[in-house]
């Protein structure tokens, strides 16, 4: 049987839709409970084990005529969006995104579609869709395709959960719980708040190691090779704390920072650390990945099942780049033995607890708004229409844009993008950016070594741009402030320039 994965992806949805509305919907009875608890549905990890050629996709069970669900423009002018770019200078999609319309309305059809009858909705039809959409984002997360091998052992290893904060629990919680009181977690001083938190809310203070990056070793990228500046902030670290000595350690890295915006090298870091160090597992949060990034699980899965790019854990959300209703998010472990060890159980213990498959384990955690993962195919869909890699490519060019026309206003016009990390305008080379970056306020404002800036004037700035119908977040770097701008495909250069002019009339 054909597999539906193969139609062109907005095609698909449109015949879905109307095969939904013209034909009768049969039950699909078990023999007995296949799925978790109770449910009415087939088993997921068997659902997740099909071949693409074996899988055949549930037909969408919305009521709603195929013409109320119009084709996305495919435009860079913000249509798409639900965003409200008249009345607002949007810069600030890195920070809980912006949802696409096509997503949203999705979203809101299953909604309407749970409430006309929940059992349906919950017993019948909402595990088969979850796992169309896992495999759906599996798809969409590996390079090639083309390795079936390979395939079928990232939908083994990947799971839908809430958020990238739910995934990180369920990985320190599980390291803790199997590695022991002896065990060790190594930060970045550039790791997230709500990280550094959870650290220290599952393991005792001696054992949280943080590297000094930020504060130590980030001022070198102008006269180093920028991805030897995280080595050696790594291997200082290490050594200084005999980490190398020490049974187990779990090292945490950032595809992008939040704070400070930087793209980590993390394939290379993380196959430095299984080179060099023996007793040290590698942990990603992809909280800013998807989309922004080339996220390649494919690559993850080496021979057997081991990690060839040595990445034991990455976990992602679907908000912000990708720009999917809130709520959904991926957690993806290539390493068979660590699901049923340190990912044996999930930040929230449900039904699925026992099962083998992590994603029975993991996508059920109680009754909630499950619309935000059930709309991650349509979103898909729009994405793949787009040719992501070239979405990719316009997004880091137009920030380039963006920072040169910050530069020209605020710095010396003369800079060009060689020039920036030098003349003190970015805190990294632009080889090291995404869709977002750090720029620097104009010297007035922005504080000096005799001038030392805090969180207090960073907020009264963003302030003064919030009621200037501005949103863009103001950062306080080792004294110094800068603006953190993000540039998704609706951003232009004009909102830029409508930025940098605001703020030169700040009241100094």
């Amino acid at each position: 049987m054909t597999s539906t994965l193969g139609r062109t992806r907005w095609q698909r949805c449109v015949v879905q839709l109307t095969n939904a509305k013209r034909i009768p919907r049969r039950s699909q009875h078990t023999q007995g409970y296949q799925s978790v608890g109770s449910f009415h549905s087939d088993d997921l990890g068997m659902l997740m084990s099909l071949s693409d050629e074996e899988y055949q996709a549930p037909p969408l069970p919305v009521a709603v005529e195929a013409a109320n669900e119009k084709s996305p423009s495919l435009q860079e002018d913000g249509s798409d969006f639900l965003l409200d770019r008249e009345n607002w200078t949007f810069l600030n999609h890195g920070a809980f995104g912006a949802a696409l319309k096509v997503g949203h309305r999705r979203a809101e059809l299953w909604r309407w579609h749970l409430e006309q009858q929940p059992l349906r909705y919950f017993d019948r039809d909402l595990l088969p869709n979850l796992a169309y959409a896992t495999r759906r984002l599996a798809a969409f997360c590996s390079e090639s395709r083309n390795n079936s091998d390979k395939q079928a052992r990232v939908r083994q290893g990947i799971t839908l959960i809430q958020n990238a904060t739910a995934g990180l629990n369920s990985v320190l919680k599980g390291y803790r719980r199997v590695y022991g009181p002896d065990s060790r977690v190594i930060l970045w001083d550039t790791s997230y708040g709500s990280l550094k938190k959870l650290a220290a809310h599952v393991f005792e203070p001696h054992q949280i190691i943080e590297i000094p990056f930020q504060s130590t070793y980030m001022s070198r990228f102008a006269e180093n090779d920028p991805h030897q500046v995280f080595l050696e902030a790594l291997d200082d670290t290490i050594h200084r704390h005999d980490c190398a000595t020490i049974g187990h350690c779990l090292l945490v890295l950032d595809h992008t920072t939040s704070n400070t915006a930087i793209n980590m090298p993390i394939e290379e870091i993380a196959s430095h650390v299984k080179q060099t160090y023996d007793n040290i597992q590698v942990a990603v949060d992809g909280a800013h990945g998807l989309l922004a990034q080339k996220v390649d699980l494919e690559a993850y899965c080496g021979p057997g099942g081991t990690t060839s790019n040595n990445i034991d854990y990455y976990v992602a959300n679907g908000h912000k780049w990708l720009s999917c209703p809130r709520g959904v998010g991926m957690l993806f472990c290539p390493d068979a033995d660590l699901r049923e060890t340190v990912l044996a159980e999930p930040a929230i213990i449900s039904h699925g607890v026992d099962e083998t498959d992590l994603l029975s384990r993991f996508v059920w955690d109680g009754c909630r708004d499950y619309a935000a993962a059930l709309a991650l195919p349509a979103v898909l869909d729009y994405w793949e229409a787009r040719n992501v890699d070239s979405v990719r490519s316009n997004m880091k060019h137009s920030l380039v844009e963006g920072i040169q026309c910050l530069a020209d206003h605020w710095h010396d016009s003369s800079c060009g993008e060689t020039d920036w990390l030098r003349a003190g305008i970015t805190l990294v080379p632009t080889s090291l950016l995404g869709p977002m970056a750090l720029v620097r306020l104009p010297r007035i404002i922005c504080g000096s070594p005799t001038d030392i800036k805090t969180s207090k004037e960073a907020k009264e700035i963003q302030d003064f741009l919030f009621d200037h119908h501005i949103e863009v977040p103001i950062k306080c770097i080792n004294g110094e402030l800068f603006v953190r701008v993000s540039c998704h495909v609706y951003n232009e250069v004009a909102e830029f320039d409508r930025l940098a002019k605001v703020i030169l009339t700040f009241p100094n």
